[in-house]
C-alpha cells in the first residue's frame, strides 16, 4: 500500500500546472486589453491582404525551421551512439516536434511519437526516453540562451510589456547568459553531468554541442523569418531586431510552460511590435497566421503520418543493444 500523499507534496506536484494556467489567463487578459479598440474586421482585412507569395515564403521558412529541428534528434542519437534510417529520423522527428509544440509536455508527447517510429529501427523505450529528454533540454536551453542574448543586447524590446526596468533586464540577462554558457562549456569539455539532485544528464561532447548551436540558430532564425514575412509591408522594425524580439518572447513563453506558449508568446509579440510602432491589427493578423502555419498545419500533417506509420515503415523490430556507457570524466 502506497503511503498517503501530504498536502505539501500535492501542492508541489501541481504548482507548475497552476502557474502555467495563471500565466495563460494573464496573457489572455493582456491580449484582450491590447485588442480592446481593434475591430475584428481589421484583423481579417489584414489577413486577406497577405499575398499567396508571402504565405508560400512563410511556409517554406516553417519547413526549413522544422528541418533544423531534425538536427536535434540526429545529435541526440549520436550522443547515445545509436542510428536510425534518414527517412525514419526525418519523419519521426518532425511528427514529435509537431505534436509536442501543439499538445505540450514535449518529453511525453514527443517521446510517444518517437517511440512509434524509432522502435522500427531497434531502439528501446529507454533509448527513446533519453533522446526525447535530450531534445527537450537542448531546445529549452537553446531558446533560453538566444533569448538571454537578445535581452542583453536589446533590453528595451519588451519595455512596457514586462514590468522590469531595461537596465535590470540587460544586466540580469547578461549575467545569466555568461553563467549558463560557462557551465555548459565546462560540462562538455570535462564530461561532467549537469542537473539538480537525481535529475542529471551527461553533457554532449563539444562537437555535438556546437552542432546544437547551429541547429538552434537556424531553427530560430527561420521561424522568426516566417513571422516577419507575415507583417504588413508598412512594418518599420528591422529583421535583426525582430529576431531578438522573437527570441525574447520565445524565452518567456518557454519558461511559462504553457503548451505552445499560447497567449504568452502571442501577447508579447503583439505588445512588443505595438510598442515599436507597428499596427496592432497587422501584428495580431501576422501572429494568427503564423500559429496556423507553424503549429496547426504541421500538427495535422503529423496526425496523418503517425496514423499511417505502419503502412509506410512496416512493423517494429526488437530493440537493439543498449547504448555505450558514458565516458569517464577527466581528472
Amino acid at each position: 500500500m502506497e503511503p498517503p500523499v501530504s498536502r505539501l507534496d500535492a501542492v508541489r506536484r501541481h504548482i507548475g500546472s497552476v502557474l502555467a494556467l495563471l500565466l495563460f489567463v494573464l496573457a489572455v487578459v493582456a491580449i484582450r486589453a491590447m485588442l480592446h479598440d481593434v475591430d475584428g474586421e481589421q484583423i481579417l482585412q489584414a489577413v486577406r491582404g497577405m499575398t499567396a507569395t508571402t504565405l508560400g515564403l512563410a511556409g517554406l521558412c516553417v519547413a526549413g525551421s522544422y528541418a533544423f529541428l531534425v538536427g536535434y534528434d540526429a545529435s541526440a542519437l549520436r550522443h547515445i551512439g545509436r542510428r536510425v534510417p534518414a527517412r525514419t529520423l526525418a519523419v519521426g522527428s518532425f511528427c514529435a516536434y509537431a505534436m509536442g509544440n501543439t499538445v505540450g509536455l514535449a518529453v511525453l508527447s514527443g517521446g510517444a511519437v518517437r517511440h512509434r517510429f524509432y522502435q522500427r529501427s531497434g531502439l528501446g523505450l529507454r533509448d527513446v526516453t533519453i533522446v526525447s529528454t535530450f531534445c527537450a533540454l537542448a531546445f529549452g536551453i537553446s531558446v533560453s540562451l538566444v533569448g538571454l542574448a537578445a535581452l542583453a543586447v536589446y533590453p528595451d524590446l519588451l519595455e512596457g510589456v514586462l514590468p522590469v526596468p531595461a537596465a535590470v533586464l540587460r544586466w540580469s540577462s547578461a549575467v545569466a547568459l555568461i553563467v549558463s554558457v560557462t557551465l555548459l562549456a565546462a560540462g562538455s569539455l570535462y564530461a561532467r553531468p549537469i542537473g539538480i539532485g537525481r535529475f542529471r544528464m551527461r553533457m554532449p561532447v563539444p562537437s555535438v554541442l556546437m552542432a546544437q548551436v547551429v541547429f538552434s540558430l537556424g531553427e530560430l532564425s527561420l521561424a522568426a523569418l516566417a513571422l516577419f514575412l507575415l507583417l504588413p509591408e508598412t512594418a518599420s522594425i528591422g529583421y535583426p531586431r525582430f529576431v531578438c524580439l522573437f527570441a525574447a518572447a520565445s524565452l518567456v513563453a518557454a519558461l511559462s510552460h504553457v503548451p505552445g506558449g499560447v497567449g504568452v508568446f502571442d501577447g508579447l509579440m503583439i505588445g512588443g511590435l505595438g510598442a515599436h510602432g507597428e499596427s496592432v491589427p497587422g501584428a495580431a493578423a501576422a501572429v494568427l497566421v503564423y500559429r496556423a502555419l507553424y503549429y496547426l498545419g504541421p500538427f495535422l500533417v503529423s496526425v496523418v503520418l503517425v496514423s499511417t506509420a505502419r503502412w509506410w515503415f512496416g512493423p517494429a523490430r526488437p530493440a537493439g543493444p543498449a547504448f555505450p556507457p558514458a565516458r569517464k570524466a577527466r581528472t
